[in-house]
């Protein structure tokens, strides 16, 4: 018997011009209900991603997990209207993607608590991915694991302590630009005010 062997797992991504249609939808219809994504910079980020696999180099768990919950909660909410984008056959064939997507994230999920990864990104797709799961299912014992991983690692990087009179210790912080403070900002007090 050999020792442990840890399996690689394959994870899909649409094509990078799927992607950026996925991504309108996402910014036009979704993203208005909770305002904790800064557009320009997901929209950076998808092109930063896939350049990063076709150049064939490591990419961030974080932003994965992102796009792979945008993919879960766009899909979902298609509808007949946006047929037109030509994306899908019809807006049944986008909804019936939405579980596949789900299931995609929560291996990413999985690879970043296995690996003790936190980013912003990464909390950003916890929270979208909650509320695919309160679409999907009401708020469910996986809804609920989901949110309280993103309030863990939200506090792991201290973002409640952003604007902390005090200063703030955390090299990471000091680091963030001030759009991205401001988005730490958002998703902090976002789930506050979800968890109150």
């Amino acid at each position: 018997m050999t020792g442990p062997v840890d399996a690689v797992k394959c994870i899909w991504l649409p094509r990078r011009d799927e992607m950026r249609i996925i991504l309108q939808k996402y910014i036009a219809d979704i993203s208005l209900f909770y305002h904790i994504i800064h557009v320009p910079t997901v929209q950076s980020l998808v092109e930063d991603i896939y350049a990063g696999l076709e150049a064939n180099v490591r990419v961030d768990v974080g932003g994965i997990l992102l796009l792979l919950s945008i993919c879960a909660s766009t899909t979902y909410a298609w509808s007949a209207p946006d047929d037109i984008r030509c994306l899908f056959s019809d807006y049944s064939e986008a909804n019936a993607q939405s579980t596949f997507w789900t299931k995609e994230a929560l291996d990413v999920v999985d690879h970043a608590q296995r690996t003790a990864h936190s980013s912003l990104e990464c909390i950003q797709g916890l929270i979208i991915l909650f509320f695919v799961f309160c679409n999907h299912e009401s708020v469910s014992y996986r809804a609920r694991s989901v949110f309280m991983s993103a309030i863990a690692m939200a506090t792991e990087l201290s973002l409640h302590r952003l604007d902390d009179p005090r200063g703030c210790p955390m090299p990471t912080l000091l680091r963030m630009s001030e759009a991205r403070k401001e988005i730490g900002r958002r998703v902090w007090w976002f789930m506050v005010a979800t968890d109150w």
